[in-house]
């Protein structure tokens, strides 16, 4: 019998992503320079959100390659009941708050149906399908922005053991 760590991890596995980029951003500010950073979270929920670094010099077209790690409620996720939320925002000044840019949310049930894990691609980013979304912005931002993400890792694929076939 498993024990119920084990039956948690199998029943919420981690769902990992590489934050590849950002494009074509935008907002109204004198200097119109941007530091910007994702944060990435499953159902607006912050306890469990991941934060990319900042790319200081990216400007309106910022790269991280960040891979985040979120755990996920497979049941939930295969309902439909699960939304990766990716927010973007530019550094500003200690103390104050920083500039929301904008961001989009997915569907995880509608991200893995649309993105098979080609065979044989063992977390190689290389053989993977970029995901690219549009990015809803602020009033005043961009239109064409987008973000690109490689999912790494399809969480709902267990190891199992194949009983011994019968002759």
């Amino acid at each position: 019998m498993a024990s119920s760590h084990l039956q948690r991890a199998i029943e919420n596995p981690t769902l990992e992503l590489k934050v590849v980029s950002a494009s074509g951003l935008s907002h109204v500010d004198a200097t119109d320079e941007m530091d910007v950073y994702a944060v990435v979270s499953i159902n607006d929920d912050k306890k469990q959100a991941a934060k990319t670094p900042i790319d200081y010099d990216g400007g309106p077209n910022p790269t991280w390659n960040h891979t985040i790690k979120l755990t996920v409620n497979e049941e939930a996720a295969r309902e439909g009941l699960l939304t990766l939320k990716v927010e973007l925002f530019s550094y500003w000044l200690k103390g104050k708050d920083d500039l929301y840019l904008g961001d989009v949310d997915i569907s995880v049930h509608e991200l893995f149906d649309s993105t098979p894990l080609p065979p044989f691609a063992n977390g190689n980013v290389n053989k993977m399908k970029s995901l690219t979304f549009p990015i809803k912005v602020t009033e005043g931002g961009g239109t064409n922005a987008k973000i690109i993400l490689h999912r790494l890792v399809n969480p709902f694929i267990h190891t199992r053991i194949k009983p011994p076939r019968l002759n």
